[in-house]
């Protein structure tokens, strides 16, 4: 499921909800953003269940500061609520999936 939250309750309420969580933290201007938003559906079928959240840093800043967002984009992988990993700037599909993987979270 690939979701853009507007919100900091609609965000709280969406990790609460979901056991495994990618946040996509992006920039309406922001070309590597741009690209990587293409990369999302293949990301969610490896995902299954899990849900992708995307987040305009400019925005929802609330969100940004909680989880130390320094620039865009930037992917936070959540399990239940706990912060697995964290990067910053472009990567293909493959690589996030392998990460992912090399976590456990997927298939």
């Amino acid at each position: 499921m690939i979701k853009e939250v507007k919100t900091a309750d609609e965000l709280r309420q969406e990790v609460e909800s979901n056991e495994i969580v990618l946040l996509d933290f992006y920039s309406p201007t922001c070309n590597p953003c741009k690209f990587l938003a293409t990369q999302l559906p293949e990301i969610d079928a490896a995902l299954g269940s899990a849900a992708i959240l995307k987040i305009d840093a400019t925005e929802l800043t609330e969100a940004r500061d909680q989880y130390k967002v320094q620039g865009v984009p930037t992917v936070v992988i959540l399990r239940n609520g706990q912060q697995l990993d964290k990067f910053s700037g472009f990567k293909p599909a493959d690589q996030i999936v392998e990460e992912l993987r090399t976590l456990g979270v997927g298939i």
